[in-house]
């Protein structure tokens, strides 16, 4: 059929019981293993009684853990299959949280706390403490697992560089400001550090890691900006480090 616009998945997708709680609890419930055989039938993920099989072992090890968020991609590729979309990813199930995952493959931050987003939503939140540099291509052994178990297109959400800025301290590029000078200067010098903070974690985390993907033939890639709403008069600042993070990509 052909559609005026691709289907999309839009990013997140809630996890499933048993990919969460052995990792919270330590345990999953017969509910959970219910729960996971139920939907492996509905959805036809081929070879789902081995998720059965670990689900009822309740061994919890890093290998059966990494299993297990491997079987939770399975399961949402499959989803998204199933309802038909053109472009799918896994709803990020391998990730822990999309601020935090970033910021722990990347250097030049330290964490500070949890801090409350919404509802009763946490993450940790971290302070950039040097200048932000990629420790390694964090989501490129996720994209190659899923690109080997679907044949449709897929599409990367990754976090952008204006989120992650806005979302840490900066105990780096506004160290040592003059705090006597007049209110107006002072406001001026923090813009200036804050935008030459998000452009490096622009060149410097976002950007290699979407070269990265793109060399293991990523063709879709979606960068997340849920902080481009909270100040306007930043907008400029968001275009500017979306530019930087693709300039020169294709």
């Amino acid at each position: 059929m052909n559609r005026p616009l691709l289907m999309h998945e839009v990013g997140s997708l809630g996890k499933p019981p048993w990919r969460v709680k052995p990792f919270s609890a330590g345990r999953v419930d017969a509910a959970d293993v219910e729960d996971a055989r139920t939907w492996g039938e509905r959805l036809g993920v081929p070879g789902y009684e081995e998720l059965i099989e670990l689900l009822e072992r309740g061994e919890w090890g890093g290998d059966e853990k990494l299993r297990l968020k491997q079987w939770s991609s399975v399961y949402a590729l499959r989803f998204f299959e199933s309802v038909g979309l053109d472009v799918i990813y896994d709803g990020e199930q391998q990730r822990s949280e999309m601020y935090a995952h970033t910021v722990a493959h990347a250097t030049g931050f330290e964490q500070r706390g949890s801090v409350r987003s919404f509802d009763n939503k946490y993450y940790t939140k971290s302070a950039v403490v040097d200048r932000p540099g990629m420790r390694e291509a964090y989501h490129d052994d996720e994209f190659s697992f899923l690109k080997s178990s679907t044949d449709s297109e897929l599409k990367v959400p990754v976090t952008g560089a204006y989120t992650v800025g806005a979302w840490s301290f900066d105990e780096h590029y506004a160290r040592g400001l003059d705090l006597s000078l007049p209110l107006e200067e002072r406001r001026r010098k923090t813009a200036d550090a804050r935008r030459e903070m998000i452009l490096d974690i622009a060149r410097n985390v976002i950007r290699p890691c979407l070269e990265s993907l793109i060399g293991l033939g990523a063709r879709w890639i979606q960068l997340d900006e849920p902080a481009a709403s909270t100040v306007p008069d930043e907008l400029d600042l968001v275009v500017d480090s979306f530019n930087a993070s693709v300039e020169g990509l294709e």
